[in-house]
């Protein structure tokens, strides 16, 4: 991140920065008119000069050390530069296909599939199929279960119903396509399939690999009285998507607070998205009844809002 040049110290010495976690740029000024710039990482030279080297920033209260051995096999992660090397990753859409819903779904399904070469998911909880010219746009693998064979006791009205229902989708997904995943991509990025994410692509561009999760820009406070995760566009480890499931689900409260949880406990490293824009015309009321005004209000743009 570009952070600005400092006034010259010293007639024959100009000395600018641009900082990264560990990325230092000298710009020495020669009286004779030449100027020499090199890379410093600490305090030894790296001998490339007038390159830089983009880097993701996070800040430390957004990168958490992981605490649990299970969730890591490779051990802590560092940032590099992702520009010729991003992680692989497959979008996960998940929905409640029900008729008064297909509509809505179908249409943003077409819009993945048409406006996206991203590897594609969908796991529908309502046990409905989708039009079969959805296959003729370009294939794409699709799970069709009825949630309340495995959740006889839920009720839709109840409060944190959506939270088990999200679960029992995650959970059936992960066991129909698991080995797939963690065979093929480093991440499974879940997006509820109510919207479309024309950013995600170049944004994932600049995720690091090793995360345990991948979190949005919107709704993000660990240090509040309740902490709270958006979780529309959540992204898993592919790797440890089994174990991140399992520990969410011995997390109480609704799944926003189960994952922001686990974060603030430092039970999982993550990364967080920029603010990913939703065009205008696919906006649509969350559970809750809003349409994510909030980060609209800091993100102006004329046409859009963001996730």
């Amino acid at each position: 991140f570009f952070l600005g040049m400092p006034t010259p110290m010293l007639s024959t010495l100009l000395l600018g920065s641009l900082t990264s976690r560990s990325w230092c740029l000298e710009i020495r000024s020669h009286r004779g008119g030449n100027t020499e710039a090199t890379w410093l990482r600490g305090t030894q030279p790296v001998h490339e000069t007038h390159k830089v080297s983009p880097q993701v920033h996070v800040n430390e209260t957004q990168r958490v050390s992981p605490q649990v051995d299970s969730l890591r096999e490779d051990g802590p992660q560092t940032a590099s530069p992702q520009d010729n090397n991003p992680p692989s990753f497959a979008v996960l859409l998940t929905m409640y296909n029900s008729p008064q819903r297909e509509g809505l779904y179908a249409e943003r399904l077409r819009w993945w599939l048409a406006n996206t070469t991203l590897p594609i998911f969908v796991v529908d909880s309502a046990n409905r199929s989708f039009p079969k010219e959805m296959q003729k746009i370009r294939p794409f693998q699709e799970l069709h279960f009825n949630q309340r064979q495995f959740l006889p006791d839920w009720n839709e009205t109840q409060d944190g119903a959506s939270t088990v229902a999200e679960l029992a989708s995650l959970d059936q997904a992960w066991k129909t396509f698991g080995k797939l995943w963690s065979e093929k991509f480093d991440y499974i990025i879940k997006v509820t399939a109510k919207y479309v994410l024309p950013d995600l692509e170049s944004a994932m561009h600049l995720v690091h690999r090793g995360r345990e999760f991948i979190f949005q820009d919107n709704a993000f406070n660990l240090h509040q009285e309740m902490p709270w995760v958006g979780t529309e566009c959540l992204g898993f480890n592919s790797r440890h998507m089994g174990n991140l499931l399992q520990l969410l689900h011995k997390k109480p409260g609704y799944m926003e607070m189960r994952v922001a949880s686990a974060a603030k406990a430092q039970e999982a490293s993550y990364e967080q998205l920029p603010p990913l824009l939703i065009p205008k015309e696919f906006r649509t009321p969350r559970g809750a009844g809003d349409i994510l005004w909030s980060v609209i209000q800091v993100h102006r743009h004329a046409n859009k809002t963001a996730v």
